[in-house]
């Protein structure tokens, strides 16, 4: 896959990362205290699971420290392709882009140790970044007739309420607001209003929240 496309999702309790690009497909999560590493690249498929290694084209099976070291190694030797796919992902879009870079770098030194909430701040309790690619009619009337568009989404939970910004590839930003985070309206001013209020004490939330004021002014 040429083609960058990644989720970062992130709330206080987990925190969730799905990436493809060049033919590496790396998921990666925390949910409930458990912690599962999936990584494919052209020449290995292995995983990390409950404390344990699995590499199951070599009938490799390792648990513990031995565990650990062995899920680091195999993201070492992918990390700089994946920095540099997110950080052709944030020339394209101009997307802010710091914080999973952080948590990659994390995931890649400290795989058992990863604490979702040192991804938010304190007036931000949930958080998600994402670029995929998806497929639209481009003709009510045949079906079957679709075109591929990137689409950029990012969403933000404050204790003010939530904002969200939709933006499709050659087409126009949306940004909406909600203040139960469940009733939607379009509304970049409120959207706007509300960022500006916050005062973000980690840099790379910080810079999120930048992005979304700048996008509300475009």
């Amino acid at each position: 896959m040429s083609e960058v496309s990644f989720t970062f999702r992130c709330s206080e309790s987990s925190v969730e990362f799905v990436y493809n690009y060049k033919l590496i497909n790396l998921e990666s999560s925390l949910r409930n205290n458990i912690k599962i590493i999936k990584l494919h690249t052209s020449s290995s498929r292995v995983s990390f699971e409950n404390g344990r290694f699995f590499d199951p084209h070599n009938l490799v099976v390792k648990k513990g420290n031995e565990a650990e070291e062995s899920i680091k190694a195999e993201l070492k030797n992918v990390r700089e392709i994946i920095l540099d796919g997110l950080t052709k992902a944030s020339i394209e879009f101009d997307l802010p882009i710091s914080l999973i870079k952080r948590y990659v770098e994390d995931l890649v030194e400290k795989p058992t140790a990863i604490k979702p909430t040192s991804y938010l701040d304190f007036e931000v309790s949930e958080l998600e970044i994402e670029l995929n690619k998806i497929f639209f009619d481009r003709n009510l009337n045949m079906p079957g007739d679709v075109i591929p568009q990137r689409i950029l989404r990012l969403s933000i939970k404050t204790n003010k309420g939530c904002a969200k910004l939709k933006l499709k590839e050659k087409s126009n930003v949306t940004l909406e607001y909600a203040e139960d985070c469940e009733t939607w309206s379009e509304d970049s001013l409120k959207v706007l209003s509300v960022l500006s209020s916050l005062h973000p004490t980690i840099l790379e939330v910080k810079e999120v929240i930048d992005y979304l004021k700048k996008m509300c002014r475009v």
